[in-house]
C-alpha cells in the first residue's frame, strides 16, 4: 500500500502530432492537470471527451483500469498524479471526519475547471528547490492538496446531483397541473408555479 502520490510531468514540443494511449492503472486513479493550452483529441473509455483546444488549468480524473488515448496536434505540458486508494481514503477521512466504507472511485470523467486546482497545479509545476528534502515535502503537500480538492469536489458534486435528480412529488405536480390549467389564458411566472406547488 502506497501512502504517497506519484507525480509525473511530461511535455511535448509539438514538432509533429503525438499519439499516446494507456490501458489504465490497475490500482491508482490518475489526475491529469493540463498546464498549457493544447490542441488535441482525448478519449476516455472509448468516448471522446475533447476534440480541439483544451485550456490551461483543465483537470480530468481517470479511475483505475479505464483506458485513455490522446492525440496531441500541438505542444503540451501535463502533470499526472497517480493516487492510491490509501491516499484517497486518508483525504476523505480528513475532509469528512469519518472513514468511507468500501473503495473510493472517482468515476466522473468530465473535465473540471477549477481556479484553485489550476493554481495548485502551476505551483507544483514551477516549484524548484536545491534542497531535495524541501522539494519532496513541497511536492507531497501540494499533491495532497490537489487530491483533497478533487475528492471534495467529487463528493459535493455527487450529493448535488442526487438532490437535483429528485423528482417533484406527485401531489405537488398535481397542484402545478391544476394551477396551469386554471390560468392558461394568463401569463404565468416561475414564482407563481413554485408557489402553487408549495415551494
Amino acid at each position: 500500500r502506497r501512502d504517497n502520490v506519484v507525480v509525473a510531468r511530461w511535455t511535448h514540443a509539438g514538432n509533429a502530432p503525438l499519439e499516446v494511449a494507456n490501458e489504465g492503472s490497475v490500482a491508482d486513479h490518475c489526475i491529469g492537470l493540463n498546464l498549457k493550452c493544447a490542441a488535441l483529441t482525448f478519449d476516455h473509455a472509448g468516448r471522446r471527451l475533447v476534440h480541439g483546444r483544451l485550456t490551461a488549468g483543465a483537470v480530468q480524473v481517470t479511475a483505475p483500469g479505464v483506458p485513455t488515448k490522446a492525440v496531441f496536434a500541438s505542444s503540451a505540458d501535463v502533470l499526472h498524479l497517480f493516487v492510491s486508494q490509501q491516499v484517497l481514503g486518508e483525504c476523505y477521512q480528513d475532509l469528512f471526519q469519518h472513514t468511507r466504507d468500501g473503495e473510493i472511485v472517482l468515476d466522473d470523467p468530465e473535465l473540471i475547471r477549477d481556479p484553485v486546482l489550476e493554481r495548485l497545479g502551476q505551483a507544483l509545476a514551477v516549484s524548484q528547490s536545491n534542497d531535495a528534502a524541501l522539494g519532496k515535502m513541497f511536492t507531497d503537500s501540494v499533491s495532497l492538496a490537489i487530491v483533497s480538492r478533487v475528492v471534495a469536489r467529487h463528493f459535493a458534486g455527487a450529493s448535488r446531483r442526487t438532490r437535483e435528480a429528485a423528482p417533484l412529488p406527485q401531489w405537488r405536480m398535481n397542484r402545478v397541473i391544476e394551477f396551469v390549467d386554471a390560468h392558461l389564458a394568463e401569463p404565468i411566472g416561475l414564482a407563481e408555479i413554485a408557489s402553487s406547488a408549495g415551494l
